[in-house]
């Protein structure tokens, strides 16, 4: 009796990690590239997502036009800690999801420009130093995030 204690955690970790066999995350890939390294709010980074959908059904995901308003990116600073997304004015109507078919891409162009919001109704630069961003997207109702790309932030000119 006392064998089987010792295997049964084991057992129910081998099955947690099989639960969702047809999960989205297995068959979807995001990715995050930057177009420079070194950043300031003078010189953006042009942020590219990308999601490749390697599965043999097709996933539903936000139509790019949605990420006008919320970026689909998060940062975060040295510490680990979340940096706000710099505020945007929108307007924008909601657009439907869209559907990624097997083989099937989608690019996603944005843009950091080393700020953040500042709680009031405008952005502050963040202040210089290394930061980690990462792809945040929304494929079949779940969040899919990038393996992090590290830039370094450089005071205002």
């Amino acid at each position: 009796m006392l064998h089987a204690r010792r295997i049964a955690p084991a057992i129910l970790v081998a099955i947690g990690a099989c639960n969702d066999p047809m999960g989205v995350d297995r068959f979807v890939d995001v990715s995050l590239s930057t177009d420079r390294e070194i950043v300031s709010p003078s010189t953006p980074a042009v942020i590219t997502v990308v999601l490749a959908n390697h599965g043999n059904r097709a996933v539903a995901t936000a139509d790019p036009r949605s990420y006008a308003c919320m970026p689909p990116y998060t940062v975060w600073n040295d510490q680990g800690d979340d940096v706000p997304p710099p505020g945007r004015l929108c307007a924008l109507p909601a657009y439907m999801p869209v559907t990624l078919a097997p083989g099937e891409t989608m690019t996603i162009q944005a843009t950091w420009s080393a700020e953040k919001h500042d709680g009031q109704l405008k952005n502050s630069p963040v202040a210089p130093g290394k930061y980690r961003l990462a792809a945040r997207v929304f494929v079949d109702r779940s969040s899919l995030t990038s393996e992090p790309v590290l830039v370094t932030v450089t005071a205002p000119d």
